[in-house]
């Protein structure tokens, strides 16, 4: 009898939901001994590795904030990393800068096999002769390349003492629909977050814009997108010289004391607060609230294979 990789994900995904944290959450004393040993040759160098949708703007945004960490953001290919070259570097002569460029001719943007090598090579390397810094880093997806070439970038990670910031978000079902909105948000308004200081104003943007109605085998889809994409976090987990792992459902629940533990993993002074960046979050609520079709969706997933894990993350 052959079994499908559809019917075998969502078994993938529960046990990765109920027994995968337990196991990863038990190497953390591995951290304190490389960090003086990476902090004796300059900035500490990290990455946030994490799926899209997962809260990582807003940990990303929170450590820019510290006056001696900088970050790149998102690392979203070749226009990009050129971009930060010419942005970033002191000298537009130095010949590794030169060097990174040359090697960039000829690949197209989003050809993040042939790219993020350089890439990495540029944002560490060119910027690491900055001494009055403590932390540089960027956030990275888990489909921009990590995926592809694993093993090379497990590898580049570790041989180059770079602490990698695990950022998982358990929640699929409403990853899911913070994904739909982040898709239409870009077709219609070619934006890519949608994020306001004030209560207010993110109530009104549900009620002002009409709510979804989501097929169930968007869902589908994206669920086994999710098992995938989280089984390849969990690796990293277990194969980084030097990780923390960070919960998007704990971080959202207690900010604070998840953003101090970041802070001190990468050896940022703790002097930043959550309420400093001004951002919320747009997709509170039930889910119920944020699907116009919920009911006759929630009755179709149940009754399907993910159906436990629907209800887990539905309550």
């Amino acid at each position: 009898m052959r079994v499908g990789l559809g019917c075998l994900l969502p078994f993938i995904a529960a046990a990765i939901w109920r027994d995968g944290i337990n196991k990863l959450e038990e190497s953390s004393a591995v951290v304190e001994e490389s960090s003086a040993i990476v902090g004796s040759r300059g900035p500490t160098k990290f990455v946030i590795l994490t799926m899209q949708r997962s809260g990582s703007t807003w940990l990303d945004g929170l450590l820019g904030l510290h006056p001696n960490v900088f970050s790149y953001h998102e690392f979203r290919g070749k226009d990009h990393m050129v971009q930060l070259i010419k942005d970033c570097i002191i000298d537009e002569n130095n010949p590794k800068a030169k060097a990174l460029l040359d090697a960039t001719k000829g690949i197209e943007n989003k050809d993040y096999h042939s790219i993020w090598k350089p890439g990495m090579d540029m944002m560490f390397e060119i910027t690491d002769r900055n001494r009055d810094l403590q932390s540089i880093g960027f956030k990275w997806m888990v489909n921009q390349g990590i995926d592809a070439d694993f093993d090379q970038v497990v590898s580049y990670l570790n041989k180059n003492r770079i602490k990698g910031i695990i950022l998982e978000r358990k929640n699929a079902l409403r990853q899911a629909i913070s994904y739909y909105h982040l898709e239409e948000s870009i077709k219609h308004h070619s934006k890519e977050h949608i994020f306001d200081k004030s209560k207010e104003a993110r109530e009104n943007y549900f009620e002002n814009e009409s709510l979804p109605e989501i097929k169930p085998e968007y869902f589908f889809d994206y669920f086994e997108r999710h098992a995938i994409e989280t089984a390849v976090l969990h690796r990293l987990r277990s194969e980084l010289n030097d990780v923390l792992y960070v919960n998007y459902e704990d971080f959202s629940e207690h900010p604070t004391r998840q953003l101090e533990q970041v802070e001190k993993f990468i050896g940022a002074s703790i002097n930043v607060t959550v309420l400093d960046l001004g951002l919320q979050k747009i997709h509170s609520g039930s889910v119920g609230s944020l699907l116009r079709n919920w009911p006759t969706v929630k009755k179709t997933l149940l009754e399907s294979e993910w159906g436990n894990l629907v209800q887990e993350w539905d309550n």
